[in-house]
């Protein structure tokens, strides 16, 4: 047998090798703010120190943006032919292969030495997320931003998520919970109550209690007046009603089955007076002392956290709220609107304060205040809610929403202290539902959807609510929770 070539020399041209915990270790240190970044300077400075030859072009594609990861200097020296890194979990390849799903379990560490439990395993295509950071000004894209959603923000968990093309699930609560309600993204459902699509479909309890049990926190039901009784339906369709008092016990059969963490009923509330006494009668009696009572509700100028709502159900209704109205108006009065959209603005709050004075002469405007007492998400529109000092609540619609994102920050701004849920287009009479990413991504805490329906954007939504132990509540990341958004 012929004598075998000796291997080639470490740092050769053709073999170069690249110790990825040396690189890290290197990455770490650079990384002054602690933000998973480093400049272009500090790059230069890491390559000299480890004798890493990089390409001008090369510099030009991590720099795009004005700041690179190490994720993305990773990627780089995967792609290159003459680098072989060493101590990296992901396969060299060339270009973008599937990973055998299996091979990946099978080395997955399920639970031990603390390290967190892979439940669902979501394939992400990170080139693409680097490409999309490249068409980015100075600083993080939105896609970069919701990059950051998606890894461990933690320093001791960062290379975690560069180790991994997966996100890892933790299946035990390890988010802070103590912050206020508006500052975490709540799983969320459209007509809950509907089994079907939006037009002709029966109502039933089930949907409402396969929602619960699968992680869902939001249950909206459309509550119309009965002549013994409310009744919940899609108004104005075909659908079929089903008896209030059934929904609500299905929802107190349900609620903490799986998590203890507070659930919202929203009541599109289209009862006459009477039904609405019947309705306060129904939860009282049903519900008791599940419902969060609070008298500072109506003033509070935060949420309260979902930790201190433990095994709680809030009611997020409409309220008629005449004095706020009246007061608001009374201050617009003393100064003359400076823009077309002020005069708007006030002609829209007269419209709704001309209208309440017609609904309380007819009798019909005033809330029991046995109802009244158990609502404690105000929900207002959303021009009232921007304006408001309280923390209240508002609802926008798929396509007001679209057409919204152009004021990406306004939005953002808007949910640091209210919350805001968008609800699916009425076109979607098929009960499909839109991408909630982009209600998510401007900080949207309520994108509610169609349970029953199933595809792509339900999907989206499981895998986004089975982190921090599935309990239907996850923390918005920093950027988004206080300040103005870059």
């Amino acid at each position: 047998m012929g004598k075998q070539p000796p291997p080639p020399a470490p740092n050769s041209p053709q073999t170069m090798r690249i110790e990825v915990a040396v690189l890290r270790k290197q990455f770490e240190t650079l990384d002054i703010d602690k933000d998973g970044f480093i400049t272009r300077q500090q790059f230069c400075t890491m390559c000299r120190d480890i004798k890493l030859p990089v390409t001008p072009q090369e510099k030009n594609v991590l720099f795009a943006s004005g700041k690179a990861s190490l994720l993305s200097v990773l990627d780089i020296l995967r792609d290159r032919n003459d680098t072989t890194l060493v101590g990296d979990p992901e396969p060299q390849k060339k270009g973008r292969q599937e990973v055998n799903l299996k091979e990946v379990a099978s080395r997955t560490d399920h639970g031990q030495n603390n390290q967190p439990k892979l439940i669902k395993v979501v394939s992400m295509d990170l080139k693409s997320i680097e490409e999309r950071e490249l068409e980015a000004r100075k600083g993080l894209s939105l896609f970069g931003k919701i990059k950051q959603m998606l890894f461990p923000h933690k320093e001791e968990d960062r290379f975690e998520a560069i180790k991994t093309p997966f996100r890892l699930v933790r299946s035990a609560v390890y988010q802070d919970m103590t912050a206020p309600l508006a500052h975490y993204f709540i799983s969320s459902g459209h007509n809950s109550y509907l089994t079907g699509n939006q037009m002709t479909s029966p109502s039933s309890t089930k949907p409402i209690s396969d929602a619960l049990l699968r992680g869902c926190r939001v249950i909206e039901l459309d509550v119309w007046s009965g002549k013994t009784e409310p009744r919940v339906l899609h108004g104005h369709t075909m659908t079929k009603s089903v008896s209030f008092q059934k929904c609500v016990r299905a929802i107190k059969a349900t609620a903490f089955k799986n998590s203890q963490y507070p659930v919202i009923i929203t009541i599109e509330n289209h009862c006459n007076t009477q039904n609405k006494k019947w309705m306060a009668k129904i939860l009282n009696e049903e519900l008791g002392d599940l419902i969060y009572r609070n008298t500072a509700s109506k003033t509070w100028s935060q949420f309260p956290s979902p930790k201190a709502l433990l095994k709680k159900i809030l009611i997020r209704d409409k309220e008629v709220d005449v004095p706020d109205t009246k007061e608001m108006l009374e201050a617009e009065t003393s100064q003359a609107p400076k823009t077309k959209s002020e005069m708007n603005q006030r002609a829209k709050r007269q419209q709704m304060w001309d209208q309440l004075k017609k609904e309380e002469a007819e009798g019909q405007a005033t809330d029991p205040e046995e109802l009244s007492s158990m609502i404690s998400i105000v929900n207002v529109k959303f021009p009232v809610a921007d304006a408001s000092k309280k923390a209240v609540s508002s609802s926008l619609g798929e396509s007001t929403m679209e057409s919204m994102l152009q004021d990406q920050s306004r939005i953002i701004i808007h949910t640091q202290k209210h919350l805001l849920r968008t609800y699916p287009a009425g076109r979607r009479v098929d009960s499909s539902n839109y991408d909630p990413w982009m209600m998510w991504s401007v900080g949207t805490q309520i994108a509610a959807l169609n349970w029953q329906g199933h595809g792509a954007p339900m999907w989206v939504n499981q895998g986004m609510f089975s982190d921090n132990g599935g309990i239907g509540y996850i923390k918005k990341p920093g950027w988004m929770l206080a300040g103005t958004p870059p």
